[in-house]
């Protein structure tokens, strides 16, 4: 048995694997609220009209939903570096 594509190989792990299809995560992360300061002001005063709330998994996840917010339902046009400006904080309540 010289040639190498005959011998028997070894067990591994994933020879018991079966790929299939994406499956559906069990649980989902948990969504938390996030407080967002547009990119046009500085002051983290809670009761401003300007601090709006965003519901996100992650910081980075809460900013892009301020972004789109803003963007979208506000209809501001801004320009895709103000999503850097976007100051978010977890929210306290």
């Amino acid at each position: 048995m010289d040639d190498p594509r005959q011998q028997v190989r070894p067990y591994h792990p994933v020879d018991g694997m079966v790929y299939g299809g994406i499956t559906e995560p069990t649980v989902l992360p948990p969504q938390k609220s996030w407080r967002c300061l547009p990119p046009w002001t500085s002051c983290w005063i809670l009761d401003s009209a300007s601090v709006f709330t965003v519901t996100a998994e992650t910081r980075n996840k809460a900013r892009y939903q301020a972004f789109f917010y803003l963007t979208r339902q506000c209809e501001l046009s801004l320009e895709r570096e103000a999503l850097l400006d976007i100051r978010v904080r977890r929210a306290r309540y």
